[in-house]
């Protein structure tokens, strides 16, 4: 067996052998060298620019209306959410709160495809209603009310079948199945 060993030598290092291991041991020791000196804390003024940003991005009127926009709603007093809404929908256009609370207000007065159309352009603005993770999850309700939303298109199809506004909720509704298919798995 000692002499099966001696006969399998291991071949000897010519010279690219050694300068790629040269290259190897040198590129570890500037890795090594990168991630001990890497200075994690961020820059001095980098707090307050996010502190900032996230101020502008939500202002103390937009955060007081919506809040009052979910009393509203809450408490069931549509009659006065609506003119809230619309206000709060023509001032922040790339909001997406204010649509889903249009939807909801949509689903109370049993409108299930004007509520389907709120909760596309709401979906079209931010995706995370649909994100199972995410804190603003809404996939149960908005594929329920897609799924009442399927169940009026046909109905109004069924006694009028030329209804051109029909029609294009019935393609909006293929569109929200499409998006509830890629976003969440009720």
């Amino acid at each position: 067996m000692l002499q099966n060993l001696n006969q399998r030598r291991l071949p000897k290092w010519d010279g690219l052998d050694r300068w790629t291991g040269g290259a190897m041991l040198a590129l570890g020791l500037v890795l090594a060298y990168l991630v001990t000196t890497l200075d994690t804390t961020p820059p001095p003024g980098l707090k307050a620019k996010r502190a900032e940003a996230a101020a502008l991005a939500i202002s103390p009127e937009y955060a007081a209306k919506l809040k009052t926009a979910g009393q509203l709603l809450s408490v069931g007093n549509l009659d006065r959410l609506q003119p809230v809404l619309n206000e709060l929908i023509a001032a922040n256009p790339y909001q997406a709160e204010p649509l889903i609370m249009l939807a909801d207000y949509h689903i109370r007065r049993q409108e299930p495809i004007a509520a389907m159309h709120a909760f596309r352009q709401a979906l079209d603005l931010n995706l995370d209603y649909l994100e199972k993770k995410s804190p603003h999850y809404q996939g149960k309700k908005i594929r329920n009310t897609v799924r009442e939303a399927e169940g009026a298109i046909n109905t109004a199809l069924a006694a009028n079948p030329n209804d051109q506004a029909r029609r294009e909720s019935r393609e909006e509704f293929r569109y929200m199945l499409r998006k509830l298919a890629g976003g969440c798995s009720d």
